[in-house]
């Protein structure tokens, strides 16, 4: 576990946007097209048969071993939820979008590209097809953006 938590993409102290845009070249694309790939990042790595394999474990034994889901979620979830905020905070800014709650717009972008393809590839009922998650998530991505335009969020 210590492993997996310690070799998980996420950069493991406080990165800025600097740093987090040498790590990730989509992050300095304030546009549709740099939350596309954004997104595609993502799912590329949670639905990768490691990702699902480890979550599968934390998810089965948390109850038993609290500090285990603790861990996960501070060294595996978050860091990725942190580098969404960072990066929508940013477009808002670049484009001039009023954001109310960065948080809470990484947190609407990562469900909504968890939403109908995670617990399916998870439970087994599908496989995870690599080609086409750049269209899935081109089409997250524009749903996202056109909620950060319209700023609902």
């Amino acid at each position: 576990m210590q492993a997996v938590c310690g070799d998980n993409g996420i950069p493991s102290r406080e990165q800025n946007a600097a740093a987090l845009a040498l790590r990730y070249p989509w992050f300095n694309d304030a546009s549709v097209q740099g939350l596309t790939a954004g997104g595609t990042e993502y799912l590329n790595h949670v639905l990768s048969d490691e990702q699902l394999s480890l979550y599968r474990v934390v998810t089965r034994d948390t109850h038993r071993f609290p500090e285990l889901g603790r861990r996960y979620h501070r060294e595996v979830l978050s860091g990725r939820t942190e580098i969404f905020v960072k990066y929508i905070d940013r477009c808002a800014h670049i484009n001039k979008w009023k954001v109310k709650n960065p948080r809470n717009a990484g947190n609407v972008f990562e469900a909504l590209l968890r939403a109908g393809i995670f617990e399916e590839l998870l439970h087994g009922i599908r496989v995870f097809e690599k080609r086409s998650v750049l269209a899935y998530s081109r089409s997250v991505a524009c749903t996202m953006w056109n909620l950060l335009q319209a700023q609902i969020l």
